[in-house]
């Protein structure tokens, strides 16, 4: 017979009062930063993990979860004899969308370019950061010209960049480039396999870490050797001279047509996984525990299940290596998301996502698939370092010293693109860890 169990407490990582500041800020700033009328799309998610021992200190979500549209949404399911699951598509005009689950924990979607963050610590693992930093690849001026006269900033440096400019002004073409001549699925593999990032609808793990299977790691090898051929034919044929000026000259006026998509024969579906695109999927809280590897110098804490357990790190690369990363995240957080603290490294994201499209009977007979709604994510992902952090131990509290990690994610964002997500980070949640006793200035 099974006897009656000891009674036990349960000390929740969760810092309640952080959660409810945090939760309480989300409806405000949706408010303020989308016109009246266009907020009922929104939804927003934000996690922040103790970056070194992997603690979760908040997940906070908006809107948060309505029993009766559940409930709802649910007898709706079931009367068509499907399982209820969460979709924003075929809706009717001016429905609300409502969160079913912890959207930080548990919702992946494309990360955009926070992903860069992975590209680039999978480019350090590889090749050493003396090699990688030396490394250049070509940017073409078209994309950078009409880029910088439609937003009045550089955000892609013209010619050859390497990854210092790459990194900070977001440049798809360079991580590309650098994914696929290097051959860097291999150590996309361990990292994508360590936060728990899905690939093509497949998660490494749900919630409890273990060996990625096998099957799982097929996933992210198995087109690898295919895209780095692709790749290198398409190097092959702009290298010609002939090629690359007609090139040059038929796509001079599209912004579209860059050096990754200038021939689309030759494009592969996981070249976009350098810049967090096509079947690369992730939760706040996998980019944030992305983040906390590079604040806690190349280690990524497991999560801890009980007081007892002593930490334990995943390694994932040498922490002379990540120091560049570290500076890179720091510089982009500075020099182009406009942070003054210099304790704050980050990288922004803007993620599209296909929402509805159609097929269009073209004049020749063939068909192709028209976008009919492709809206914007906003992402921003940081470390914040020199931060203290409340435990508690034996019943008796202390304040340590500790960093953060940071995840953000604002679905729907639109024309706000990625600053709807970092100036939630710099104006609402920093300025609450002030508050809160975390950061001490």
């Amino acid at each position: 017979a099974i006897g009656t169990p000891e009674k036990q407490d349960i000390q929740l990582t969760i810092d309640a009062a952080l959660q409810v500041e945090l939760q309480n800020e989300m409806p405000g700033y949706v408010e303020q930063i989308f016109p009246t009328g266009k907020d009922n799309l929104v939804r927003m998610s934000a996690v922040i993990l103790d970056a070194e021992n992997g603690d979760l200190l908040t997940s906070a979500v908006y809107p948060l979860p309505d029993y009766d549209i559940l409930e709802q949404e649910s007898n709706s399911a079931a009367s068509q004899g499907v399982p209820f699951v969460y979709n924003d598509q075929n809706r009717p005009e001016g429905w609300r969308a409502f969160s079913d689950i912890d959207l930080g924990l548990r919702f992946p979607s494309h990360p955009g370019s926070t992903a860069k963050i992975m590209s680039a610590m999978a480019g350090y693992m590889s090749e050493g950061r003396e090699a990688i930093s030396s490394q250049m690849y070509r940017v073409l001026y078209e994309q950078t010209t009409a880029k910088t006269e439609r937003t009045g900033k550089m955000y892609e440096t013209a010619d050859s960049v390497n990854i210092n400019r790459a990194f900070v002004w977001s440049s798809n073409c360079y991580f590309i480039n650098l994914v696929n001549d290097k051959g860097l699925y291999d150590e996309l593999k361990t990292i994508y396999g360590a936060v728990g990032v899905s690939v093509n609808g497949e998660r490494p793990y749900v919630l409890s870490y273990r060996e990625c299977s096998t099957e799982w790691g097929n996933l992210v090898l198995g087109e690898s050797s295919d895209a780095m051929a692709k790749y290198g034919r398409y190097v092959a044929l702009y290298s010609n001279n002939e090629e690359k000026t007609r090139y040059e000259s038929q796509f001079r006026s599209s912004v579209k047509n860059n050096l990754w998509r200038m021939n689309n024969r030759l494009a592969h579906d996981i070249w976009n996984w350098a810049w967090g695109q096509g079947g690369l999927d992730a939760t706040p809280l996998a980019m944030a525990r992305a983040a906390s590897i590079v604040a806690n110098d190349g280690d990524m804490p497991v999560t801890r299940y009980l007081l007892s357990d002593e930490k334990d790190y995943i390694h994932i690369y040498d922490s002379f290596d990540n120091d560049s990363l570290r500076s890179l995240m720091k510089q982009e957080s500075r020099y182009h998301s406009g942070f003054s603290e210099p304790y704050v490294g980050g990288k922004t994201g803007t993620a599209e996502r296909v929402l509805r499209t159609e097929e269009v009977l073209k004049d020749d007979g063939s068909v192709y698939v028209k976008v009919l709604e492709k809206p914007n994510d906003a992402w921003y992902v940081c470390f914040v370092e020199d931060v203290n952090v409340r435990r508690v131990q034996n019943g008796i509290e202390t304040m340590e010293p500790t960093k953060l990690a940071i995840a953000v994610r604002i679905e729907r964002a639109g024309n706000l693109y990625s600053s709807a997500a970092k100036n939630f980070v710099k104006d609402r949640i920093l300025p609450i860890l002030r508050e809160s006793g975390y950061i001490v200035e």
